[in-house]
């Protein structure tokens, strides 16, 4: 992480009411804008399969995936991620991250016990596997994981694939300083709760390895809305501050942290109702402003400032939920514009 250079922008892709066709597109327009990265989520879609398309749409910006699940095998994520690597000639990172404890277990009969343990041993047996070859087989005997003679048919991967940990508690932010080349934060996480809360837990990883911030890159994804209307802008920014308020819990810390520990209960609950458009009305413009970018072009990028010296990188990540294709699509491109390289 550095302080002297100027926060980086990324472009950060769900999928959600657009087509595989339409991400490769914003890929195309973000980096001939001149933003840094493209990074594409999986819950929507897969992650790994329309970066790939977006590797191949693109020759110069970085693709990552924030994040892949590690629902995947051991096997299938290594093979998956070095040949993404080798489609974009090494501009890949992959981020990694737990997703929903409900989604692990419900649908991926996963058990959720000991998350930081697994994914501490996630990555470590990635890196081993890496290196694996007929000549050298390798095992991994974990606590949650265990792997026997595993052998990489082609021989070790040409190049380490960087790996990012998502984290929205500080132990797996702790994990990602120990372990990790990077941490990419989850949405909401405000500038002071990252410098406060997240920061501190990332270097107290960074030194058990022998390492501080400097040598970790940092990012956070961040709801972004942009309109000439300003009102619309925070309108549109309401609907997805209303989605991961119901979907999941452990924005609790940040939002108390805030002050808006009755407005997220409030929020959480007309979602959980069953009344989502209910729960969108219940955002105040306050949790806008302190959790996502939103505004006119020149106020979101006036407010990128906040995030300077704290993180690396932001993605930004445009508002779907309950909006037509044609919002969403509109709110990428002008998302994309407010940020081109002047």
């Amino acid at each position: 992480m550095t302080t002297e250079q100027r926060v980086q922008v990324d472009l950060h892709l769900t999928g959600d009411q657009v087509a595989i066709a339409d991400m490769l597109e914003f890929g195309r327009l973000a980096e001939d804008a001149g933003l840094g990265g493209v990074w594409t989520a999986e819950a929507w879609r897969d992650s790994l399969v329309p970066l790939a398309g977006i590797a191949t749409a693109t020759t110069r910006i970085r693709v990552g995936t924030d994040v892949s699940q590690w629902t995947r095998t051991l096997p299938n994520m290594e093979l998956a991620a070095a040949d993404l690597s080798e489609l974009s000639g090494g501009r890949f990172v992959l981020g990694l991250g737990t997703a929903p404890r409900e989604w692990n277990e419900a649908w991926h009969g996963i058990s959720y016990e000991r998350p930081v343990q697994r994914m501490r041993e996630y990555v470590t047996a990635l890196r081993l596997m890496w290196d694996a070859s007929l000549d050298n087989p390798v095992s991994f005997d974990g606590q949650v994981f265990e792997i026997t003679d595993y052998v990489r048919l082609r021989g070790p991967n040409a190049e380490p694939v960087p790996i990012h940990i998502g984290a929205t508690l500080s132990g797996m932010a702790e994990l990602a300083g120990e372990l990790a080349n990077g941490v990419n934060f989850n949405v909401v996480l405000s500038s002071p709760y990252i410098r406060d809360v997240m920061l501190p837990s990332v270097a107290r990883g960074a030194e058990r390895s022998g390492r501080s911030l400097a040598d970790l890159e940092i990012g956070v994804l961040v709801s972004t809305a942009v309109s000439d209307d300003r009102a619309e802008a925070f309108r549109w920014a309401k609907h997805q501050i209303a989605f991961y308020s119901g979907v999941a819990t452990y924005f609790e810390p940040v939002m108390r942290r805030h002050g808006f520990a009755n407005d997220y209960s409030r929020v959480r609950e007309a979602f959980l109702a069953g009344d989502p458009f209910g729960a969108i009305e219940l955002v105040t413009d306050e949790m806008v402003e302190a959790l996502a970018l939103a505004g006119t072009p020149e106020e979101v990028r006036r407010r990128l400032d906040r995030y300077q010296g704290v993180v690396d990188f932001v993605m930004i990540y445009a508002p779907t939920f309950l909006l037509g294709p044609d919002v969403v699509r509109a709110e990428h491109e002008a998302m994309i514009d407010a940020f081109a390289a002047g």
